[in-house]
């Protein structure tokens, strides 16, 4: 499901989109904390776990949290995974578990060159 658009939220408020983000249940329900954290132990059980996408539960659902916190930051897979008790290896199959069920996406950083590749010219006779 993908989240609601900016002219389908009634009264869009930017600071509660970008706390809460924009799916449905979450944008129309009364208690977006709650609607939350029900999502995400559906998330859990239904995406991650019936599809044997993880053995470690409870080690995802840790990871789940400290990758909340680190939104926007760049990321360290070493360090989140020390936190969480996992190899640095399993953290980044984590975040691709998240890119591939739609939940979340890599921002890259902006660079100011462009990436030129060298062009190889003939000769004028």
């Amino acid at each position: 499901m993908h989240p609601l658009t900016f002219a389908e939220i009634p009264d869009f408020n930017l600071l509660d989109r970008l706390q809460f983000g924009g799916l449905p249940p979450i944008v129309l329900g009364t208690d977006p904390w709650t609607d939350l954290r029900d999502y995400c132990g559906e998330y859990l059980k239904e995406e991650v776990q019936a599809e044997g996408l993880v053995r470690n539960i409870p080690a995802f659902n840790r990871f789940l949290e400290l990758s909340a916190l680190s939104n926007g930051e760049q990321l360290s897979y070493a360090a989140i995974a020390r936190d969480v008790g996992v190899s640095a290896k399993t953290v980044a199959e984590y975040f691709q578990i998240l890119v591939d069920t739609l939940l979340g996406h890599f921002l890259e950083p902006f660079t100011r060159t462009v990436k030129r590749r060298p062009v190889l010219r003939e000769a004028h006779r």
